[in-house]
């Protein structure tokens, strides 16, 4: 009874930044500014007022966590840039401050999580765990919602005259959440991230309907989504998690790059248009309209004064001004690049910020893999890795966003010693070349 009421009090701080991270409804800019809160976003609201309220409470009367990893330090930095920021520069400054307050309730929930796990580490897991089901759930609600409404939830990827001058793609449908709004790229990522937990879980003799279903199911949404990105990231995460193993013989990793490497060469070729949606790879950025994006977005940055280059042109506010402003996308919420996002808002000194707390946590949990051999180390160095690659062309560390929760709880587990036995965390050599527990979880 006492541990389930420890999980309980973890859950429902967890459960509650999720629920604000449910989006019903897509919003012009204008739209927020005019109507800040309405009755598609008033749970949104009301979710992170309340575990702000209580996360400040509980940390103020208990105290702070004894110590702090250099992602929370370099975080919390990035907060207080876009504070300096927005005070100074920022011309939508409640927009702005509401932003700062999103990603501040994420910043106070993991120092909370972490609290709780340096009093009781066998909630070491939780916070990551929860992730993993609210991506499940997103993905579930996205299935619903695409038998229910087909019509709005398998869309054209590319527009009108990228039909006309290319043809119709391949496979003429991608997959969007319509009950919950979340996009295909988002949809993908969350699909690579599972496909690879399961794929680690599965190697490891840990099989059971349930995985084998969830592989299935993440398989469907990674070929729906069309995400680049998210195949990308799937491929990046196994070559570092290969390269990680301190288990297998440089031999056996030279062979499994080898075939890595050729299945991918192999399925681009027999797939490419797949991948290319039928367009020339010279056109293929200028189309997707990042790059247009991006470029507007420096212009911008370029044309400010020396204080503003240094710490950024107001948090989120100058982001969505461009958008809205210049490149006539008011209902998108960000540049589709933390890099490009944390410019604009931070200025260089919060890019750097949080290009450094990004390697920090990918050395950090690549270390881990290395020093314990334990397989949820493997499956957070391969969400970290998706995660990094998703950053270059999405939303994941700058913003409030799902991806960026689950980055605090992978840095999260990362400040805790690692456990020294757990069937679930240690591995040793089997036949796959993976990790495989022992009963009792020691180390054969």
């Amino acid at each position: 009874m006492k541990i389930e009421r420890r999980s309980l009090r973890v859950t429902i701080p967890v459960l509650l930044v999720f629920a604000s991270l449910i989006l019903f409804e897509m919003r012009e800019f204008d739209q927020a500014i005019q109507r800040p809160i309405d009755a598609a976003n008033f749970h949104k609201v009301m979710a992170l007022v309340v575990v702000f309220l209580y996360l400040f409470l509980y940390l103020s009367m208990r105290g702070l966590p004894r110590r702090w990893g250099g992602f929370h330090i370099g975080y919390m930095l990035y907060i207080l840039l876009g504070v300096a920021s927005s005070i100074v520069y920022s011309q939508l400054r409640a927009f702005s401050f509401w932003k700062i307050f999103e990603v501040s309730c994420v910043f106070l929930l993991s120092l909370y999580v972490l609290s709780a796990c340096q009093r009781d580490p066998s909630l070491r897991e939780r916070f990551y765990d929860l992730c993993l089901s609210f991506l499940k759930f997103i993905l579930i609600v996205t299935l619903a919602g695409a038998i229910v409404n087909p019509a709005e939830a398998f869309r054209v990827p590319i527009s009108e005259e990228s039909m006309r001058m290319y043809g119709t793609p391949v496979l003429p449908y991608q997959l969007f959440g319509v009950l919950i709004q979340v996009n295909s790229n988002s949809l993908g990522a969350m699909a690579a991230i599972l496909f690879f937990t399961y794929t680690c879980r599965l190697a490891t003799g840990n099989s059971n309907v349930i995985a084998w279903l969830w592989l299935l199911i993440s398989i469907v949404f990674l070929v729906f989504s069309q995400s680049r990105t998210a195949f990308l990231g799937l491929f990046s995460a196994y070559v570092f998690t290969i390269t990680a193993n301190t288990v297998q013989r440089r031999g056996t990793k030279i062979v499994l790059m080898v075939l890595l490497v050729s299945f991918v060469i192999l399925v681009t070729s027999v797939i490419g248009e797949y991948f290319t949606r039928g367009m020339h790879l010279e056109r293929l950025a200028v189309l997707t309209g990042r790059m247009v994006w991006w470029e507007t977005a420096i212009v911008e940055y370029l044309h400010a004064g020396p204080l503003a280059k240094t710490i950024g042109l107001g948090f989120m506010s100058a982001n969505r001004s461009v958008l809205s402003e210049r490149l006539d996308a008011g209902g998108a919420a960000t540049l589709h690049s933390d890099y490009i996002d944390a410019l604009l808002s931070t200025g260089i000194v919060g890019t750097g910020i949080v290009l450094i707390v990004m390697a920090v946590l990918l050395v950090k949990v690549y270390r881990r893999v290395r020093q314990t051999r334990s397989i949820i180390s493997v499956e957070m160095l391969g969400v970290v890795v998706i995660l990094c690659v998703r950053s270059l062309t999405g939303t994941t560390i700058a913003s409030h966003n799902i991806f960026l929760v689950m980055l605090f709880s992978v840095a999260v587990y990362l400040q805790l010693p690692p456990p020294h036995s757990s069937v679930r965390q240690l591995y040793v050599r089997d036949t796959t070349g993976f990790a495989a527990p022992l009963p009792g979880g020691k180390i054969g």
